[in-house]
């Protein structure tokens, strides 16, 4: 693998930078290996892209330790950037269809498929739910979809990232974000590199230069991956950072 001008890496939060696919406790390898680039290559920007609240995902990226002068914070699965103390609200138009879906699955969803993600108190655009105990994830997808269909919200769509049920403009993806991102940052995709885990990323990695998937993702991101690492999660991010970023 040659080396790349490397300008910006985006990097997926759960899964990727967690210990496992099934945890949520961070890798502490991987912030390791985060905290000493932004230490050592002012010339790279480092950011996140998550289905996370804007809110939790500043916090984590405060506590990480990344820079806000230079990173990009995608949230809420691409409908939130925040760049440079901007936050730039990618799914608005879109406001009137989400709110109308949250009321109809509070009303027929919620204690009998699935339940809120405690998140939804601070989420704008993009609301996450949890299939109920003894319901299967799949089967709780296709009743929201179904109800979607039925009050005529074709215009969202219903994904799984594996932790949570989202319901999400269906034109709007981590990659969306990752376009408004290279527009207003300047920095070409062809020199962005994402890392992810899950399908849920296809198109964030699609979206640039250098597509990056860990050793446990799934099939789908590692077909569009240019690099898959050798290692899983937190210990592949690491991986990557001491291979490409910190090597020199």
């Amino acid at each position: 693998m040659h080396r790349i001008n490397i300008r910006s890496i985006i990097l997926d939060i759960d899964g990727t930078l967690t210990e496992d696919r099934n945890t949520e406790r961070l890798s502490l390898e991987a912030i390791a290996a985060i905290r000493e680039a932004l230490d050592t290559r002012i010339d790279i920007e480092i950011g996140l892209a998550t289905g996370n609240s804007h809110i939790v995902a500043m916090s984590l990226a405060r506590y990480i330790g990344l820079d806000f002068s230079r990173c990009p914070i995608i949230s809420e699965n691409g409908c939130l950037l925040w760049y440079r103390g901007k936050l730039y609200d990618i799914c608005a138009d879109y406001e009137e269809d989400i709110e109308k879906s949250r009321e109809i699955i509070q009303k027929e969803a919620i204690g009998k498929i699935v339940r809120e993600s405690y998140q939804n108190e601070y989420r704008r655009r993009d609301f996450a739910y949890y299939p109920l105990p003894g319901i299967d994830p799949y089967y709780a997808i296709n009743f929201i979809k179904n109800l979607l269909d039925k009050y005529g919200l074709n215009c969202l769509d219903v994904r799984y990232s594996g932790y949570a049920i989202h319901v999400i403009p269906r034109t709007v993806n981590k990659g969306t974000a990752v376009k408004l991102y290279s527009e207003i940052s300047g920095i070409p995709t062809e020199h962005i590199v994402a890392i992810g885990d899950s399908d849920t990323d296809i198109e964030l990695l699609s979206s640039v230069g250098l597509p990056v998937a860990v050793a446990n993702a799934t099939e789908g991101l590692k077909n569009v991956a240019k690099i898959v690492l050798s290692r899983p999660s937190g210990e592949g991010v690491a991986e990557f950072f001491r291979k490409f970023v910190l090597y020199s």
